[in-house]
């Protein structure tokens, strides 16, 4: 994503994220023991090899910070404040299943946008060139 905003601030664009929660694995639910029914799309998914079980390090590491440092938001609430602390042009679409997760979602709003702190956090955590400088 960030490397279409520049594109975005030059033409005056907005940048739609279909899927902020990269389908559901930055919500946290999920384990190296998860597994999704033949009719999902996931279901290939195999979280116990290297890259997944990677990413699900990461988030955890994640969750941990941001519990630590006394910062109340999920997981979900942190990956739509990534997106909105990144640009203002970029408008999330995040996925829900159930009323609990509209709600989470809609909640990440009474939130303030992340610290260049977090952000770099979140770059290091994850092994980015950070988004913010």
């Amino acid at each position: 994503m960030p490397q279409i905003l520049p594109v975005c601030d030059e033409y005056d664009l907005a940048s739609v994220n279909r899927s902020p929660f990269v389908m559901g694995l930055l919500t946290g639910k999920f384990t190296p023991d998860t597994t999704f029914p033949e009719n999902d799309v996931r279901h290939s998914w195999n979280l116990r090899s290297e890259r997944p079980m990677q990413d699900l390090q990461r988030i955890e590491a994640l969750r941990k910070f941001f519990a630590d440092s006394g910062d109340a938001r999920t997981l979900a609430q942190i990956a739509l404040a990534w997106i909105w602390t990144c640009s203002e042009r970029t408008i999330p679409i995040p996925g829900f299943k159930t009323v609990a997760q509209i709600k989470e979602n809609i909640q990440a709003m009474e939130f303030s946008l992340l610290s260049n702190e977090q952000m770099n956090k979140i770059d290091e955590i994850f092994e980015r060139t950070p988004v913010i400088s």
